[in-house]
């Protein structure tokens, strides 16, 4: 049978620590420590989610292990008994899972054993991505592993346990992030004002292989960076001649024309009662409408955004906001249809006409309070 070890920092009351280890600690030196014990070890397959901030994790863990060619996979599902049966005949017997969400859905006594290293558990490392508790990990740290954790904190709004890194990265390109360098010495950056810099293309460049090309696209950049030489993120701006490079550029220069688009169709298609804007995207793609949809929510802040998608014959709803005293998360639950947290929530009805009537309702009511 398999062991898989996950690192993970999401919340989830959704485990069973009866056929789960998970361990804590007391300080965070004590996690990362055993952090890096676990990551000291060889693994026969590594997984990772398609955001950023998995696979930057799965490269800074493949890089300081000198991993050529890793045996990578881009994993967004819970892993089942067909899965693991394939992966058994291919030899794998130990599996390391970063950023890993599915596990929380995962019949984990499908394993022989399973680990899951998630700070959340001791209360440690408020805010964080995947991407810095690996790189605090590593035995090895480079300019060039500091520079793809700081893409993968900023994609993952990791700021309050990533601020260090993200400080680091600003003084070392300080001609590149000029307005973050004052607000740095006054600390004064925040996840706002990070994404009025050069951060937020450097994100949606890395972005950009999920949402054009899949899980295939993020394995492709994972073996396009780890096999070749390091760049600089000048190398990035200044379209270096790097295979990975090329390959960012490629896939972020389609993503621009697909934004460019759907700017087009939203300024046609939204509709907007009060605080609530529905919007029926024109692109299906998921990785696309998650990175959209954020920015469309971080653009209008102070309104709620109901994304809608029709499948077959039920309507999926993905509903953000920023800026508001409103849980998102409670009110998809009590109308009977989904759940999540304040700032984010999502679900299926067959009824759509009578979800977003209820839903307007109840959101304009709670916010004219």
């Amino acid at each position: 049978m398999v062991t898989l070890v996950v690192v993970d920092h999401h919340r989830s009351d959704f485990i069973d620590k009866e056929k789960v280890s998970v361990p804590t600690f007391e300080t965070e030196e004590e996690f990362v420590e055993t952090l890096r014990q676990y990551l000291d070890c060889d693994y026969d397959m590594i997984l990772a989610d398609a955001d950023v901030d998995g696979y930057t994790s799965a490269i800074i863990y493949a890089l300081d292990r000198k991993l050529r060619d890793p045996a990578f996979k881009c994993f967004r599902v819970p892993i089942t008994r067909e899965h693991l049966d394939i992966f058994e005949k291919n030899g794998v017997q130990t599996i390391i899972a970063l950023d890993w969400f599915p596990l929380y859905g995962t019949d984990v006594s499908l394993f022989e054993n399973v680990v899951l290293l998630n700070p959340r558990f001791s209360k440690l490392f408020e805010n964080c991505s995947c991407s810095e508790l690996i790189y605090r990990a590593t035995k090895h740290k480079t300019p060039f592993m500091r520079d793809i954790n700081a893409v993968g904190v900023v994609s993952d709004y990791g700021f309050a346990s990533g601020m260090q890194t993200i400080l680091q990265t600003v003084n070392s390109y300080n001609s590149l992030f000029l307005p973050l360098v004052e607000l740095g010495e006054q600390n004064k950056i925040n996840r706002y004002n990070v994404y009025q810099s050069k951060f937020k293309q450097l994100s949606e460049i890395f972005w950009a292989p999920y949402i054009i090309n899949g899980e295939e696209g993020v394995q492709e950049i994972v073996q396009l960076i780890v096999n070749n030489e390091a760049f600089t993120y000048w190398d990035v701006f200044n379209y270096a001649h790097h295979p990975a490079i090329h390959y960012l550029r490629r896939a972020y220069h389609h993503y621009q024309q697909m934004v460019e688009e759907e700017e087009k169709h939203f300024a046609i298609r939204k509709k907007e009662f009060d605080h609530v804007i529905i919007y029926e995207p024109k692109t299906s793609s998921p990785g696309f409408i998650s990175k959209y949809s954020s920015e469309l929510t971080n653009r209008y802040s102070g309104k709620v955004f109901l994304l809608k998608i029709k499948i077959n014959s039920k309507t999926k709803y993905s509903a953000r906001q920023r800026g508001l005293l409103l849980d998102l998360g409670r009110l998809f639950e009590e109308l009977g249809i989904g759940g999540g947290h304040p700032a984010a929530a999502g679900g299926m009805t067959e009824d759509p006409e009578g979800f977003e009537k209820a839903f307007i309702e109840k959101v304009n009511a709670e916010l004219e309070l």
